[in-house]
């Protein structure tokens, strides 16, 4: 488990880092993820992009997950091992305003965002109220593990 910070618009002290890789740990565990999990920060500029790219929608969000996983019975099998694959990206400028909004610091918002998109990739969605009730039980419990 890694996580880079890739931009350069708000500066993120390295506690901050070792924190969001403790919270990536608590989630990926609960959530039974398996394999590389790579943590992105990024700025809006460049989670744009991405949105746009993967998801057709224009502008800033404020988390993406991606992962690889395991082909299903009609989709053709890879000749060779290779470990699951995950990534979180999160932009750093649009956690920075929610965290103002909410009233809480940036160190805590950028937390919540990892628990969020690696609940995700473990399979939680919250499209809907049971999935967000859910999900949103999960991401505190995992919270508080890390002592937050």
């Amino acid at each position: 488990m890694v996580c880079l910070n890739n931009q350069e618009k708000i500066k993120i002290e390295e506690e901050v880092l070792a924190l969001l890789e403790k919270v990536a740990l608590h989630a990926s565990t609960r959530g039974a993820i398996a394999g590389e999990l790579t943590i992105s920060l990024v700025d809006d500029e460049q989670i744009a992009e991405l949105h746009q790219r993967y998801k057709g929608i224009l502008g800033p969000t404020d988390v993406l997950a991606f992962t690889t996983r395991e082909p299903g019975p009609d989709e053709p099998q890879v000749p060779y091992d290779i470990p699951d694959l995950h990534d979180v990206i999160i932009s750093v400028e649009t956690a920075n305003r929610q965290a103002e909004e909410y009233g809480h610091s940036l160190a805590v918002e950028l937390a919540v965002l990892v628990a969020h998109g690696v609940l995700h990739i473990a399979g939680y969605d919250d499209a809907d109220e049971y999935g967000r009730e859910r999900m949103n039980s999960e991401q505190d419990a995992i919270l508080r593990e890390a002592g937050l």
